[in-house]
């Protein structure tokens, strides 16, 4: 993610986050230990990392979120169990997250709460125009839309999983994925 003073964040594993100020980039430490898969700010003071764990004791992953309000990354309370692989949002008040059976998640503002997608399919992206154009990608041919009310899936008549979905608007929108497969939708199709 790109922060309005041109610097850019980028996450990894082992807690990794780091900022490129236009020169250089520094690893910050946020005290996690965790899977982050993606990044997210609608400004530099307005960022969020999501991605999991996973606890060995019994045996299931986790949710992970952090967040940097201006004064540093914090971990929010996220009481769920699926393992997140993106995030996207309008707002720091309109934030949407994807990943593993279905799980797409949404915060308000104040709380994270789970959205009904319609799948269970792994969700490996998502990405939009507005709070009421969202896109999600994943396994299986799996593209939902999100018109602000509702997830509805769409049908995209193949069967490889994509891992990577763009919106420019609601009639161009374009995901990606296995064995070269690119698919454009343009509103109708």
């Amino acid at each position: 993610v790109r922060g309005n003073d041109g610097s850019i964040f980028a996450v990894g594993h082992h807690g990794t986050i780091l900022r490129y100020d236009g020169t250089n980039w520094k690893q910050i430490n946020t005290g996690s230990r965790e899977w982050l898969k993606s990044v997210w700010g609608s400004s530099e003071s307005d960022i969020f990392a999501v991605g999991g764990g996973f606890d060995y004791e019994t045996s299931r992953y986790y949710t992970v979120i952090l967040r940097n309000d201006g004064t540093g990354w914090r971990e929010m309370n996220a009481d769920f169990v699926e393992f997140l692989y993106d995030v996207w949002g309008t707002s720091d008040s309109d934030v949407f997250a994807a990943g593993w059976g279905g799980t797409i998640l949404h915060y308000d503002g104040t709380n994270w709460h789970q959205m009904q997608s319609g799948t269970s399919e792994n969700l490996w992206r998502i990405a939009g125009i507005s709070g009421s154009d969202i896109f999600a990608a994943g396994d299986r041919g799996t593209v939902l839309h999100y018109d602000g009310t509702e997830w509805i899936k769409m049908e995209t008549g193949i069967s490889e999983h994509f891992y990577g979905i763009w919106a420019n608007s609601a009639s161009d929108v374009f995901a990606a994925g296995d064995n070269g497969t690119i698919l454009h939708y343009d509103g109708t199709a």
